[in-house]
C-alpha cells in the first residue's frame, strides 16, 4: 500500500484538507489492524507478554470494532466484555493441553488432525523467506517461531505497518494466516467451551472475516468508507 506524497495533499499550491483527512484515516485504519494482530501475538506467545494482552483486553474489542466499521458494509456492534485477568488466561489456555503447560498454538498441532496436506519444512522455509524479503530479521535460535500462529500475525502486522504491496498481503493471508486462524478458532471452541477462550475465538473469527472481506472487495490501500461505491 503506497503512502501518499505531497502532491496528493496540495492543489494549485493550496492544501487539500480532504486528501489529508483521507490519508489520516488510512493510517489510523492500518494502525488498528496492526494493533489487533499484536494482541493475538501477545496472547499466544508466552506468559509475560500475555499479561500485556490482559491489560489490552478492552482495547482489543475497541480496535476490532474500528476495523469492522471500515471493512464491513454491516459491522456488528462493539462488544465490551468484562476484564480477563492474565491468571484466568493462563488457566484457560492450560485446559488445551493434557500436561497443563501453557504452550504456543502451533500449526502442526492445529492442522495435522484436519484433512489437510501440510509440508511443515517447506512452510517454515517459505515463511522465513518472506521475513527476509521484507527486511525482517530473525534472531539466531528463534527460527522455530516462524512456524507458529503468533509468527503469522507478527508477519501480517509487519506487512501492514510497512505498507507492503496489497497483493503480497493477500497471498500471504489466504495461503497461511486464514487457514491457521480458522483451525485455531475450531480448537478454542471445541476444547475450551465455557471459558473466555470462546470470546478470543470470536474476536479472531471477526478479525479474519474483516480481513477476508477487505481483500475480496479489492483492497487498494483504503478502508471501505474511503473507497468509491461501485
Amino acid at each position: 500500500m503506497a503512502a501518499g506524497n505531497s502532491g496528493d495533499i496540495q492543489m494549485n499550491g493550496n492544501v487539500d484538507w480532504n486528501a489529508i483527512a483521507k490519508q489520516t484515516l488510512r493510517y489510523q485504519y492500518d494502525a488498528k489492524r496492526a494493533s489487533v494482530c499484536l494482541w493475538f501475538i501477545l496472547f499466544f506467545f508466552n506468559a509475560e507478554q500475555r499479561r500485556e494482552a490482559a491489560n489490552q483486553w478492552e482495547s482489543l474489542w475497541h480496535d476490532l470494532s474500528f476495523v469492522e466499521q471500515m471493512a464491513l458494509p454491516q459491522p456488528p456492534p462493539e462488544m465490551k466484555p468484562a476484564p480477563y485477568p492474565v491468571e484466568q488466561m493462563n488457566a484457560d489456555l492450560a485446559l488445551l493441553f493434557k500436561n497443563g503447560d501453557v504452550k504456543m498454538l502451533s500449526e502442526t498441532a492445529l492442522l495435522k488432525p484436519e484433512s489437510l496436506t501440510f509440508d511443515e519444512e517447506g512452510f517454515r522455509n517459505r515463511l522465513l523467506d518472506r521475513y527476509t524479503d521484507n527486511g525482517i530479521s530473525i534472531e539466531p535460535g528463534m527460527e522455530r517461531l516462524a512456524d507458529t500462529l503468533p509468527a503469522e500475525f507478527s508477519f501480517l502486522q509487519a506487512l501492514i505497518s510497512q505498507r507492503a504491496d496489497d497483493k503480497e498481503q493477500a497471498r500471504f493471508f489466504f495461503g497461511h494466516l486464514r487457514p491457521l486462524g480458522y483451525a485455531t478458532i475450531k480448537v478454542l471452541r471445541e476444547k475450551a467451551s465455557g471459558t473466555n477462550l470462546e470470546l478470543v475465538a470470536q474476536a479472531l473469527h471477526r478479525f479474519l472475516v474483516a480481513e477476508e472481506t477487505l481483500y475480496k472487495n479489492g483492497y487498494e490501500g483504503e478502508p471501505l468508507s474511503a473507497r468509491p461505491i461501485n
